[in-house]
C-alpha cells in the first residue's frame, strides 16, 4: 500500500444517529464499496467501542482500531491524539467531529454548518466555545476542508477568511435503499398504528427546538385549523427528541390545546423532565392518552419506520431557521411526499424547484403554504414528480467518490 487513510468512525458507530452521524456512517459504507478501485490505499477506522453491525464488516485492506483505554471523556483530544502520535496514518479524515490536537501533516475534515455563529441562542455557552475552537483549529490545521453545500462554503469563507481553494463542496445524500416509495399500504398502516397515528397528517422530523422552528410550526398548525374547517381531521406529527429551547414548543402546544380543548399524544420520553401541563382540564399522562390528539409526539422513531411515516403523510414540513444541508428533505422527496420548507439558502440549494418555500419568520405564510398544497391535487402530484427527479442528483456513492478524490489529491 502506498497510502494509508485513517477515518474517525466514532460518530458513525453511535446507536442513535442524526444528520452528522448518518453522514459518517453512509460515507464509510460507500467508501468500502469503491475502495477496491483504489488498490494502493489502505484504511483504518478509529472508534471508542467495537464497530457495530455492518460498520464492523471490513473488506480487504481495511482495519478497525478500538481506542478504548481511559479516560473515556475527551476521546478525540486524548485517545485519538495519542494514537496519532504513536501510529499516524498518511491522511486522517474527520467526517463529523473535531480534529485531534495531535494529528498527521495531512488531515481533512467536513464542516457541516456554522449554526453556532448564525443561530447562537440555540447553543449553550460551553457549546459555543467548543465549536468556535473546533472551527478555528480546523481552518488553521486542515489540509483540506469539505463542506456539504455551497452555502456552508460561503459561510466558512465569510466568517473565517479561509482561502477558497482550501474548501471543496461535496453534497450529502439520503439512504436510497430505505427511503423510497412504499406501495404496500397495509405495511404503512401497521407502522402508523404502532405510533398511534391516524391519517390525514402533516409530518415533521427533527429535534423539537427553537432553531428548527418547531414552535412556529405549531403556531402555523393552529392558524390552519382555526381558519379552515375542511381540515378539522388533520393531525400534526412531530417526530424527534427534545432540543435546546423545547420549552417554547411546550408553550405553543399548550396554547393550541387550550384553544381547541383537545389532547396531545405524547411519548413518555418527551414528558419526562418537563413541566406538567393541563390539557383540556387534566394533567397529561406519561403514556399516550388516546387517538383523539391533534398533535402527536412519538418521540424517537426507529430509522426503519421513518419511510413508512413519510409515505403516509399528506405533506412533509421542514420549517428550520438554519441548516447546512437538509437530509430530511431528500428523504421525503424520495418517498414521493410533497415538501414545504423554509426559504433559507441551504434548503433552496438542495430542494430547488421540487420544493415549495415559505418565510420561516411568518407562521401565517407557513399555514398558507400548507393549505395551498393540501387543497390542490395537481400541485401535490407535480411536487411529487419533481421531487423524485430531484433526488436522483444526490447519492452516497457520488459523495464517497468525490470525497475519495479529495483525499487522494493530497
Amino acid at each position: 500500500m502506498s497510502i494509508l487513510i485513517g477515518i474517525d468512525a466514532s460518530r458513525a458507530n453511535k446507536i442513535k444517529k442524526t444528520g452528522t452521524e448518518w453522514y459518517s456512517y453512509h460515507l464509510i459504507q460507500e467508501l468500502k464499496k469503491i475502495a477496491p478501485q483504489y488498490r494502493d490505499a489502505g484504511f483504518i477506522l478509529y472508534s471508542a467501542e467495537p464497530l457495530r453491525g455492518d460498520l464492523g464488516i471490513l473488506p480487504r485492506n481495511w482495519e478497525s482500531r478500538v481506542l478504548a483505554w481511559s479516560p473515556k471523556r475527551f476521546w478525540t483530544q486524548i485517545r485519538l491524539s495519542w494514537e496519532m502520535w504513536r501510529r499516524p496514518p498518511d491522511i486522517l479524515f474527520i467526517p463529523a467531529h473535531t480534529i485531534p490536537i495531535i494529528h498527521p501533516k495531512k488531515v481533512v475534515t467536513t464542516v457541516h454548518d456554522l449554526g453556532f455563529i448564525n443561530f447562537p441562542k440555540a447553543y449553550g455557552w460551553l457549546e459555543k466555545i467548543y465549536h468556535k475552537f473546533a472551527l478555528n483549529f480546523a481552518v488553521k490545521n486542515a489540509t483540506k476542508i469539505i463542506t456539504v453545500s455551497e452555502f456552508t462554503k460561503n459561510e466558512l469563507i465569510k466568517y473565517t477568511k479561509i482561502i477558497p481553494e482550501k474548501v471543496a463542496v461535496v453534497y450529502n445524500s439520503h439512504d436510497s435503499e430505505r427511503y423510497k416509495i412504499i406501495s404496500d399500504k397495509s405495511a404503512v398502516e401497521k407502522v402508523l398504528e404502532k405510533y398511534k397515528i391516524n391519517s390525514p397528517y402533516l409530518l415533521y422530523i427533527g429535534r423539537l427546538e427553537g432553531k428548527k422552528n418547531t414552535p412556529g410550526l405549531v403556531q402555523a398548525f393552529s392558524i390552519l385549523k382555526n381558519k379552515h374547517e375542511s381540515l378539522r381531521d388533520l393531525k400534526l406529527v412531530l417526530v424527534g427528541s427534545r432540543g435546546f429551547g423545547y420549552e417554547k414548543v411546550e408553550k405553543e402546544m399548550l396554547n393550541f390545546s387550550n384553544s381547541k380543548r383537545t389532547s396531545l399524544i405524547r411519548h413518555p420520553e418527551l414528558v419526562e423532565g418537563s413541566h406538567n401541563l393541563n390539557i383540556a382540564g387534566g394533567e397529561i399522562s406519561r403514556q399516550a392518552r388516546n387517538d383523539s390528539g391533534e398533535i402527536i409526539l412519538p418521540g424517537w422513531v426507529d430509522e426503519e419506520d421513518l419511510p413508512y411515516l413519510l409515505s403516509g403523510a399528506e405533506l412533509f414540513v421542514f420549517p428550520s431557521f438554519y441548516e447546512g444541508f437538509g437530509i430530511p428533505i431528500l428523504e421525503a422527496l424520495a418517498c414521493g411526499v410533497p415538501v414545504l420548507a423554509s426559504d433559507i439558502p441551504a434548503l433552496r440549494e438542495i430542494g430547488g424547484e421540487a420544493v415549495n418555500f415559505f418565510n420561516p419568520n411568518s407562521p401565517e405564510e407557513m399555514a398558507e403554504g400548507i393549505y395551498n398544497i393540501l387543497s390542490d391535487d395537481k400541485l401535490k402530484n407535480d411536487l411529487r414528480e419533481r421531487g423524485l427527479m430531484r433526488v436522483q442528483k444526490f447519492s452516497w456513492e457520488k459523495c464517497a467518490r468525490e470525497t475519495m478524490e479529495r483525499l487522494k489529491s493530497l
